[in-house]
């Protein structure tokens, strides 16, 4: 905080949070990913007195937010091997929702005028939000390979009976090709106005209109 004279204040923030999981999801040794959540977040406020009764409060804000689910499994195979799935059974690779993530970069401008008339106090101002991301959808890049409990001529045989023998039909092939990187953005407006009015020392009423919108 710091007042740089008796009409301009400024005060300024900012925070940092940060959590890491080396262990995302139960895997076989070599296999196993990570997941990264990260926030920024940076407030700076002036206040300016134009007089007794007048007063502007202008808030720029901005946060980063960071969700990240990488492929940084360690065996050489991780990166490309596609994953095969057993029915009832655990998996084997790492699994089709890794690569995936977002980063939102949001960038904000608030305005507040606070003005006094009598019994009013009089409150208008607004919000704007700037969105800008990028993010990577989850997608079956390294390929998935399913194998379910069958049937065939009477004979029933397990998923992973499926996969060492072959026995069956029971299952699936599926693989997406393609980039699954995008880049969303947003803006949002809002606007608002606002009366206090003291309509006696013991009744006070408040009524107010805003707009948003995208």
């Amino acid at each position: 905080d710091h007042t740089f004279s008796e009409k301009d204040i400024l005060s300024v923030r900012y925070a940092f949070d940060r959590t890491i999981d080396p262990t995302a999801g139960v895997n076989f040794p070599g296999f196993f990913t990570s997941q990264v959540q990260r926030y920024h977040n940076i407030v700076a406020n002036w206040t300016h007195i134009f007089s007794p009764t007048l007063t502007n409060e202008l808030r720029v804000p901005y946060n980063r937010i960071l969700f990240d689910f990488p492929n940084d499994a360690t065996h050489p195979l991780a990166q490309t091997m596609p994953e095969i799935a057993f029915t009832q059974v655990s998996n084997i690779g790492v699994s089709i929702s890794y690569p995936q993530g977002r980063i939102a970069n949001n960038y904000i401008l608030q305005d507040t005028m606070s003005w006094v008339k009598g019994k009013h106090t009089f409150r208008f101002g607004f919000d704007l939000l700037q969105q800008r991301s990028r993010q990577t959808a989850p997608s079956v890049l390294r390929g998935r390979a399913a194998y379910a409990l069958s049937n065939t001529g009477g004979e029933f045989y397990h998923s992973f009976a499926n996969y060492v023998d072959d026995f069956g039909g029971g299952g699936s092939v599926t693989r997406d090709f393609g980039s699954a990187t995008y880049y969303p953005e947003l803006f949002r407006q809002a606007y608002f106005i606002q009366d206090r009015w003291e309509v006696r020392d013991n009744v006070t009423l408040t009524l107010g209109l805003r707009w948003g919108g995208f």
